[in-house]
């Protein structure tokens, strides 16, 4: 005999938009009534001739690959409009709020890098590429922890270990996204903006700011990707580098 679904209502109601929104997709908080709890909610619009059932993917995989310092979804839902997926509120809000706030001390730079870069070691041990690694996308938990988020671009790599994002933030892609063809990209794609991302944390907000600002076109922002010469990588005297001279080079 055949066992038919079973539909239930999930009820929540809007509080507020957050500053991080995605590229694709509403954020907002809101508070469900069933678990008396205020969730964040993250809202994509369903398009006509689209299969509906792979916007449950972002949801499926932080479902499949839960880890201490992945941000783990709650649950995942939709009506006739749109798809909803339900994900703990921090207070403390993503990285990229925290630098804003304040530059981030020599220890909390090394204590949140360890803790995001272990949620990506963790799904690249389970085949997963990240895309969108930046301080937008990492959470600063209750506990304050480091917690790698947003997993809209998220590709599990081919049999090579290789996979190709659909799209990329400019100011975030390596060197080779400008050179190599599609589904060419290994893990170094992450791995790059990892760095870059903690090249952020070392630099602070309003200095990145600066560098960006500079560029007027791609075409710029390109040349200076593929030569080195973004990011300056020009440190704060409080960021211990060893630099030619200094004890220990």
């Amino acid at each position: 005999m055949l066992t038919p679904y079973k539909r239930a209502d999930v009820e929540f109601e809007w509080i507020s938009d957050l500053e991080e929104q995605g590229c694709f997709s509403k954020v907002y908080l809101a508070h469900d009534r069933h678990l008396a709890h205020d969730l964040v909610i993250k809202e994509i619009e369903k398009k006509e001739n689209t299969n509906h059932d792979d916007y449950f993917n972002e949801a499926r995989l932080l479902y499949k690959h839960a880890h201490p310092n992945i941000v783990q979804v709650q649950y995942a839902a939709q009506c006739e409009s749109n798809i909803y997926i339900a994900m703990p509120f921090y207070h403390n809000g993503s990285l990229n709020q925290l630098m804003k706030k304040n530059n981030l001390t020599s220890r909390e730079i090394i204590r949140y890098s360890i803790q995001f870069l272990s949620g990506l070691y963790h799904i690249h041990s389970k085949g997963l590429m990240h895309f969108d690694i930046k301080p937008n996308n990492i959470m600063i938990s209750n506990r304050n922890e480091a917690m790698l988020s947003d997993f809209g671009l998220s590709q599990l790599v081919n049999e090579e270990s290789r996979a190709a994002p659909e799209f990329g933030y400019h100011f975030h892609v390596p060197p080779e996204y400008f050179s190599l063809s599609t589904n060419d990209y290994n893990f170094t794609y992450d791995i790059y903006q990892a760095g870059l991302t903690i090249y952020r944390m070392c630099v602070g907000h309003d200095n990145f700011e600066r560098e960006r600002s500079a560029f007027s076109t791609i075409e710029q922002l390109r040349e200076s990707i593929i030569n080195g010469c973004y990011p300056l990588k020009e440190y704060p005297p409080h960021i211990h580098m060893n630099r030619p001279g200094n004890p220990g080079d």
